[in-house]
C-alpha cells in the first residue's frame, strides 16, 4: 500500500513561477509547482526531466517514486493505458500507482454515496440517509482480516462525519493497526451495518436503539462492495493544491463544490417521497411501541401492588374490596419506592393496633370487626405456627412469624412494653 508523503519546499525554485509559467494545473511536485502533467506535452516532459538524475538528485528516493507515480498515473489517463514506456524499469513507482492508500489515523470513508445491491435487496445510499447513521454505545472494532468477533482488532470507530462523496469513520489505530495500514496488509474494508429494521439495546436504559448506525468494520482482500471500499487517502496534501489522484469525485458532487467555490449556494440533496414516509411511520411504530410497553409495565406494577394490599396477614380487611384496592394501588404505583415503602408500613401498623370498626366504617366497609389485642394476635400467629411440621420450639416459631411479620412484631413489642409500664407503676 502506498504511503504518501510531503514533498519538502526546494530552497532553488519558486511555487509562485511554477504557477505564473504554467497556470493553475497539477504537479507531480505538488509543493515546488514542479513537472506540470496537465497535458500530454507536459507529461512527456515531466517523464523525461525526472528520470535525468541531475534532477531526480534534488529529491529524497520516496520524493522521486512519488513523482514517478503521479507521473505514470497521468501518462496512463491522458496517453496510453499501458504507462510511459520505461515504467518497467520503475517498478517501485508503478506499484505504486497500482494501490490507493489512507494514512494511518486519518479519516476514510466507509460508504460511497451510490445504489448496490446485496442478498437481492436494494440499498440506496445518499447524504440524506448517511445523516441518519450512528455509532451504538460501544466504539465499534476495526477487525483485521474478518468479520468474525474473535478476529484481533487493529482499532475503533470514534465518530461519523457526512461528506461531499459519502459517510466517513474516525478511526482510533492501535500500533497493529498502524501497521496494517502502513504496511499495506489490507487494500480494502467492509463496514458492518444495522439498518432500519434493526436495534441493539442499551444497557443504561434497556431500551431498543435502531438503526441505521455502524457497528463495525472489518479490513478485507474481498470487500462485497469492491473498489467502492477501497482505503484511499481523504485528505489532500499539505501546500497541495490539487485533487489527490486517488479520490474519484463524480460530476454531481463536482457541480456542487463548483457552486460552493463560486458563491452559489449547493442545491439540498433531495429526499425520496417514499423515504420520508418510511422514516415517519418508523418514528410512529416506534413512539407506539414504547408507549405499550411502559403501559404494560405499568398494569404489571398495579396490579402486584393490588394483591400485596390484599394480603390479610398484612393488612388485615383494610383493603379487602378489590375496587378499594386497585385505587389505593393506582395511587401507589405513581410514587417513588421509597415513599410506597413508607404508606405500606403505615398502614400495616394500624392494622396491628388500632379498632377496625370506626376505620372499617370510614373506608365504606361492612360487618362489625373488634380491636385487636397485638399481643393476642402476635402469640396466637405463634400457636399456629407451631402447629406446622417443624416448629414445635416456641423460639423457633416465634422468629419465624418476626421475620413474615415485621409490623405485627413492632406493634407487639409496643404493647409488651405498655404493659411492663403499667406494672411497674402498680408495684
Amino acid at each position: 500500500m502506498t504511503q504518501y508523503y510531503v514533498i519538502s519546499k526546494r530552497e532553488d525554485v519558486s511555487p509562485k513561477a511554477g504557477t505564473s509559467e504554467y497556470g493553475d494545473v497539477n504537479f507531480a511536485d505538488a509543493t515546488n509547482k514542479k513537472y506540470p502533467i496537465d497535458t500530454e506535452e507536459h507529461i512527456r516532459a515531466a517523464w523525461n526531466y525526472i528520470n535525468k538524475s541531475g534532477n531526480a538528485g534534488k529529491y529524497d528516493a520516496k520524493e522521486v517514486s512519488q513523482i514517478k507515480s503521479r507521473i505514470i498515473s497521468a501518462w496512463k489517463k491522458k496517453i496510453d493505458k499501458a504507462g510511459p514506456p520505461s515504467a518497467e524499469n520503475n517498478g517501485a513507482a508503478f506499484v505504486m500507482d497500482e494501490y490507493v492508500s489512507v494514512k494511518p489515523g486519518e479519516p476514510y470513508r466507509l460508504l460511497p454515496f451510490k445504489t448496490w445491491y446485496k442478498n437481492g435487496k436494494e440499498h440506496q445510499f445518499n447524504a440524506a440517509i448517511a445523516a441518519q447513521f450512528k455509532l451504538p454505545h460501544w466504539k465499534p472494532a476495526i477487525k483485521l482480516g474478518s468479520h468474525d468477533e474473535a478476529t484481533p482488532a487493529g482499532g475503533t470507530i470514534a465518530r461519523l462525519e457526512v461528506r461531499s462523496d459519502g459517510l466517513y469513520a474516525y478511526p482510533e489505530l492501535t500500533d497493529k493497526g498502524m501497521r496494517a495500514l502502513a504496511e499495506g496488509d489490507y487494500r480494502y474494508h467492509s463496514p458492518e451495518i444495522v439498518w432500519e429494521n434493526g436495534a441493539v439495546e442499551d444497557p443504561s436504559t434497556g431500551k431498543l436503539v435502531y438503526g441505521p448506525m455502524i457497528v463495525g468494520d472489518a479490513l478485507l482482500h474481498n470487500p462485497h462492495l469492491g473498489e467502492e471500499t477501497a482505503l484511499y487517502m481523504s485528505e489532500t496534501q499539505e501546500g497541495d493544491d490539487e485533487m489527490p489522484e486517488e479520490i474519484k469525485v463524480d460530476k454531481t458532487v463536482w457541480d456542487q463544490l463548483v457552486a460552493v467555490f463560486g458563491g452559489k449556494k449547493p442545491e439540498e440533496p433531495v429526499i425520496p417521497e417514499e423515504y420520508k414516509v418510511a422514516m415517519k411511520e418508523r418514528d410512529e411504530f416506534k413512539a407506539e411501541k414504547v408507549k405499550l410497553q411502559k403501559d404494560a409495565e405499568h398494569r404489571t406494577a398495579v396490579e402486584k401492588l393490588t394483591a400485596d394490599l390484599q394480603k390479610p396477614d398484612r393488612f388485615g380487611k383494610m383493603f379487602a374490596d378489590a375496587k378499594f384496592a386497585g385505587e389505593a394501588a393506582e395511587m401507589l404505583s405513581s410514587m417513588t419506592d421509597a415513599q410506597r415503602e413508607w404508606i405500606m408500613r403505615k398502614f400495616a401498623a394500624v392494622q396491628a393496633q388500632v379498632n377496625f370498626t370506626k376505620l372499617g366504617a370510614e373506608f365504606g366497609q361492612t360487618g362489625t370487626t373488634h380491636a385487636a389485642d397485638p399481643v393476642e394476635e402476635f402469640s396466637a400467629l405463634i400457636k399456629d405456627k407451631q402447629k406446622e411440621k417443624g416448629f414445635e420450639n416456641y423460639g423457633v416459631a416465634l422468629h419465624a412469624v418476626r421475620d413474615a411479620n415485621p409490623e405485627m412484631a413492632e406493634a407487639y413489642d409496643a404493647a409488651m412494653q405498655k404493659r411492663a409500664g403499667r406494672k411497674g407503676k402498680e408495684e
